[in-house]
């Protein structure tokens, strides 16, 4: 079988930045949105009933820069952070063709009553929000308006032509938050970001499966300054390790060839790690492969689905088996038995409930330990 992806005209690099900012009287951004780029407006997720997002009530008070005025607000959920349930304020940053958006900060003010978050995390649906970019801790006691002290921030890059959708979670909440009644708000919020474009463009990359090796080639154009490009390497579609880095041409067009001949597993991802030689880096969409090893005994079809996929699995024996659905973070998210029959067998799954992200579909019985990736969309 072979599997083949194709990006055309794509762009890399770094160029622009600004800091956009929400005073919230709406929930649209009050400045700062750079051009090659616009900015949604503020809503609200996983709301615990119905609130009114923007509103006067609890002006914000007591911290260097304070607007005042309007806030937004929502009912927040107590408990650990969960990305499926807890609540959370969302905006989505998208590029202009042919550029790429990064976000390096945020600042915000934030109050949280005293069924309020204590934890705010700082996701992105780069990694379908699977990791934190920054955290703070929130005092509930006394009730007051102060500036989130989020720590470092890790950087999110994102790929060409792709939007960045920022959730900002509120978690740790405790007691019994009363429905439709707003114990979080925050205001002021700004949002350091740039809007990227380089002198590459990637016109193609493509894997594909030969003989148990993994052929990838990519296409570009107008490179100039580029240092190398690194093919790297993931069993997941989340966790990449460097196999091979080749130095750029620099020239007008270019073309770029490597083989995997160690490319054993069922599944694989690849992407390039384009660095510059200022050292700024960026990456390609990612490519994925199926069926390299044919002793394999668990495929996975559709690889990218909405409501269901299906397990196909080869067993020497009648046996019940143990399915698990692990998310991004490890957590075990769905477990259920099956009764496997001698030969191959498919097995329906239902995902309608799961979050959108990248997931991890294992299978444990006698003589079979088998694991295998799918993206929910």
């Amino acid at each position: 079988m072979k599997t083949l992806f194709t990006l055309s005209s794509i762009i890399f690099s770094f160029a622009l930045t600004a800091q956009v900012t929400w005073d919230f009287a709406t929930a649209a951004p009050t400045s700062g949105v750079l051009a090659n780029s616009t900015v949604s407006n503020i809503t609200q997720g996983n709301n615990n009933g119905t609130t009114t997002l923007i509103t006067t009530t609890s002006a914000s008070t007591g911290y260097a820069g304070v607007s005042g005025t309007q806030n937004a607000g929502a009912a927040c959920f107590v408990g650990s952070l969960n990305t499926g349930s807890s609540t959370y304020f969302e905006v989505t940053i998208t590029p202009a063709t042919g550029y790429n958006v990064s976000i390096s900060s945020i600042i915000m003010g934030n109050r949280s009553t005293g069924t309020g978050p204590q934890l705010i995390s700082i996701r992105s649906s780069v990694d379908a929000y699977a990791t934190d970019a920054a955290t703070a801790t929130i005092s509930v006691t006394p009730v007051a308006w102060v500036l989130a002290p989020f720590g470092s921030f890790t950087l999110i890059n994102g790929t060409v032509n792709t939007p960045i959708t920022l959730r900002i979670y509120g978690s740790n909440g405790t007691g019994a938050p009363a429905v439709n009644t707003a114990n979080w708000r925050i205001d002021d919020l700004q949002i350091n970001y740039a809007v990227s474009v380089a002198p590459i463009t990637l016109k193609s990359f493509s894997a594909t499966v030969n003989n148990n090796t993994v052929n990838l080639k990519w296409l570009t154009a107008n490179e100039s300054n580029l240092k190398n490009y690194t093919v790297e390497k993931s069993e997941n579609g989340i966790n990449f390790s460097p196999i091979a880095t080749t130095s750029a041409k620099n020239n007008a067009e270019n073309s770029y060839q490597y083989v995997d001949a160690s490319a054993t597993k069922a599944t694989l991802y690849y992407r390039l790690k384009i660095e510059e030689n200022n050292g700024k880096i960026s990456y390609s969409s990612i490519a994925r492969v199926d069926n390299i090893d044919a002793t394999s005994k668990l495929f996975i079809y559709p690889t990218v689905a909405t409501t269901s996929i299906n397990a196909k699995i080869k067993a020497d024996k009648n046996i019940l088996a143990s399915i698990h659905i692990i998310d991004g973070v490890g957590k075990v998210v769905t477990q259920k038995n099956w009764n496997i029959s001698t030969g191959t067998n498919t097995i329906p799954i239902d995902i309608n409930n799961l979050p959108k992200g990248v997931y991890r579909l294992r299978i444990i019985g006698e003589n079979i330990n088998e694991i295998s990736s799918f993206i929910k969309n």
